[in-house]
């Protein structure tokens, strides 16, 4: 009777071990299978942040890519007239590679229909906004798309060829031996907003030359820019790019006075010296035998009395004010700045437009 007792016993027990075996490893078994979820999870996580990184770095890389004029003045990337501020008119699209993802970039517009990113007409720079969509493939299925607007100011090429020297105002001053050459027949060696009868432009030594009277109205500035101060000085940055210099009282020319080479034939350049910009007040002088191609321009508030010394202008010396100084044995020479547009190719900075950023 006793032995069939513990035999039942030790049947329950094994039973009862037995249940628990299978509850203990069903419990591991669905331990297991959530470690391994959530670390499909994680990783799953890591490789589309890692695709979202890659598609803003996308963006990045297209905007820096719009800051290039060379960029967006290829025929490729004129945009036709469109109703549709949303259409990618031509189809243009950039690919990068990063961290193993795919990117593609494809630029919209977002302007009215008149408008594109080279327009030989007007000089200048319009504003537009470009929606930069971009899209990262690539590792297993994981895939990311973020969009970002962006304003972006489009360089417009300046038609400038002016006459060596543009006054808005007078011109005084003038001794030693300045020479100006090469001014074509229906153009003045000297063009000032002064007319006939308010004329104040006295040669000098530089003798019996052409002046142009009445040549423009406005500013001297507008009359050879045609953008604004704002837009140039961005334009030169830091001053230390190879085409665009613009010194004032913040940003003032070490030193004081600019005796060194600039611009090439092929490559002319624009030197703006505004008040203030010589670091004390006043404006650097031009000395020391440089040879600059392109243009020279000095603020009216630079007074007028930089001298000049023995340079060589290829291009055209441009005031915002009068002349009061003009001596020793500078050559200005005419030089059609008109078929240079890598001078008026000034890079610009794509805008993010606040709140357009946005992941799909």
């Amino acid at each position: 009777m006793n032995f069939h007792k513990h035999k039942e016993e030790g049947a329950a027990t094994l039973g009862i071990a037995l249940i628990l075996i299978l509850i203990i490893s069903i419990g591991a078994f669905a331990s297991a299978n959530v470690v391994l979820n959530d670390t499909k999870g994680a990783r799953n996580e890591v490789v589309t942040l890692r695709a979202l990184n890659s598609a803003d770095a996308g963006i990045n890389y297209a905007m820096s890519w719009l800051g290039v004029p060379a960029n967006t003045s290829d025929p490729s990337f004129v945009w036709t007239a469109t109703s549709d501020p949303a259409t990618n008119v031509n189809g243009k699209t950039l690919t990068i590679s990063n961290d193993g993802f795919t990117v593609t970039m494809t630029f919209y517009r977002q302007l009215v229909a008149s408008q594109n990113f080279t327009d030989a007409s007007p000089t200048g720079l319009t504003t537009q906004i470009i929606q930069i969509v971009a899209v990262a493939t690539g590792e297993t299925s994981a895939s990311a798309q973020v969009s970002q607007k962006v304003y972006l100011p489009t360089v417009i090429n300046n038609s400038f060829s002016g006459s060596p020297i543009v006054v808005q105002g007078c011109l005084s001053g003038v001794t030693g031996s300045p020479n100006v050459s090469g001014v074509p027949n229906n153009m003045g060696d000297i063009t000032t907003s002064a007319n006939s009868a308010t004329n104040c432009i006295n040669p000098g030594s530089l003798g019996s030359i052409p002046v142009q009277l009445g040549g423009f109205t406005g500013t001297a500035w507008d009359y050879t820019f045609g953008i604004s101060q704002a837009q140039m000085k961005a334009a030169a940055g830091d001053n230390s790019g190879t085409s665009v210099r613009y010194y004032d009282s913040s940003s003032p020319l070490g030193g004081g006075q600019w005796n060194s080479d600039f611009g090439s034939a092929t490559s002319p350049g624009i030197i703006v010296f505004m008040a203030g910009s010589d670091g004390h007040g006043g404006c650097p002088k031009v000395n020391g035998g440089p040879t600059i191609y392109g243009i020279v321009y000095y603020d009216a508030g630079c007074g007028g009395n930089e001298g000049w010394g023995n340079a060589t202008v290829n291009g055209s010396v441009v005031n915002g004010g009068d002349i009061t100084q003009l001596t020793a044995n500078t050559n200005f020479n005419y030089t059609n700045l008109a078929g240079n547009p890598a001078l008026f190719q000034i890079p610009v900075t794509a805008v993010r437009v606040v709140g357009s950023w946005k992941d799909f």
